[in-house]
């Protein structure tokens, strides 16, 4: 019984050693936003030799080493520096965005950006 309660120990610690390495918005951001949204609209725009380069929010593609790490860090980044709300209103317009609407309310890719945001938000205290 006390070998079974150390192993339940070490077992909760990697679990939890594994979540403090991977955050819920990472393992969020790696199957429902990078694909399908920063991959396949954002980074038309956003990226260094875009229409949005000036943006302060420019992504890499998936021809890039780290691509999914590093597009997360520039996105942790942005909303660390107060960009939350800017990376919800954008994208469906309702403030200037060159690239117009890419994310409508009431889709699956809208709740899941502002799912993965609001998870976000929450991870870094903003």
């Amino acid at each position: 019984a006390e070998a079974a309660a150390v192993a339940a120990a070490e077992a909760a610690a990697v679990a939890a050693a594994e979540a403090a390495a991977n955050p819920a918005s990472q393992t969020f951001y790696l199957s429902n936003i990078s694909g399908p949204i920063v991959q396949s609209k954002c980074i038309r725009c956003h990226k260094t030799t875009g229409s949005a380069s000036y943006a302060g929010l420019n992504y890499v593609d998936s021809s890039v080493d780290g691509f999914q790490q590093t597009n997360y860090n520039t996105l942790l980044d942005y909303i660390k520096n107060g960009g939350a709300s800017l990376i919800l209103s954008k994208p469906q317009g309702l403030v200037a965005h060159g690239g117009g609407i890419q994310l409508s309310r009431g889709t699956a890719e809208f709740d899941d950006w502002s799912t993965f945001v609001a998870t976000m938000i929450n991870e870094v205290g903003n």
